[in-house]
């Protein structure tokens, strides 16, 4: 009899541990943070919260969803699409660029922030010349028509200016950018640095918030500066990961 009780324990038990192991692998499956890393490109660890789309469908944030077409990885906004050059993890940054797209930037989803120091590159074309050139670098010489002759003046603006300014030059805005990259002197930038800020792209910080269990004496908040949750306590406080 006692036998027979010990064998059934030990059936039990089994039993119980692969229970358990099932149980750990299907959620392991689950997780959106257990994939392995996906790549497109340059862009070697694409992991969460982003995927690719065409990662299986539990990997990842849904909201975060790249694209990969010829070696070329791109996300998508309000049918807008954005090159991503770099992803980093440790900030919680990713860096986009598309020098075509207009109004660049004002298109993000509430996952993304833009950070404090970017720069607007305008381009202009005017009806006469800007009398005011010192803060336009002039790039009309590119710009004329099939008979040769200069259709209009054609200017690129960098640094943030006020409506006004446009219209005493007479001027049409035909493209609004935006750029991370630090420039030298913002009020004497060349056609290099310009160009160098238009392929480096705008640096936008991604909010991936995951609310996490606190204890009683505690309370948890999701504080704009931090990319987690935060449990504040009367001794001490733990973040997520």
């Amino acid at each position: 009899m006692l036998s027979q009780n010990h064998l059934l324990l030990k059936c039990f038990y089994y039993l119980f541990m692969i229970m358990i192991c099932f149980l750990q692998t299907s959620y392991g499956k689950q997780s959106p943070y257990n994939c392995s890393p996906s790549a497109c490109g340059h862009i070697r660890n694409i992991s969460y919260p982003f995927r690719l789309r065409d990662d299986p469908k539990d990997c990842g944030n849904p909201d975060f969803e790249l694209s990969c077409h010829n070696n070329t990885t791109s996300i998508y906004f309000k049918s807008q699409k954005y090159l991503v050059q770099a992803i980093n993890y440790d900030n919680n940054t990713i860096r986009l660029a598309d020098p075509t797209t207009k109004y660049f930037g004002y298109h993000f989803d509430h996952h993304y922030s833009a950070p404090e120091r970017t720069w607007t590159i305008t381009f202009l074309s005017c009806a006469y010349p800007a009398s005011d050139s010192a803060l336009l670098v002039d790039i009309s010489q590119d710009c004329f028509n099939q008979s040769g002759n200069y259709t209009r003046h054609t200017y690129i603006k960098f640094g943030y200016f006020g409506e006004p300014y446009v219209m005493d030059i007479k001027c049409r805005i035909d493209l609004v950018t935006l750029s991370s990259l630090p420039v030298k002197d913002e009020n004497n930038v060349s056609l290099s640095e310009i160009h160098s800020s238009l392929l480096y792209g705008v640096e936008l910080g991604f909010f991936a918030w995951e609310l996490i269990s606190c204890p009683i004496e505690c309370s948890c908040s999701l504080p704009v500066h931090i990319m987690s949750s935060i449990c504040w306590c009367q001794q001490f406080f733990r973040a997520s990961v």
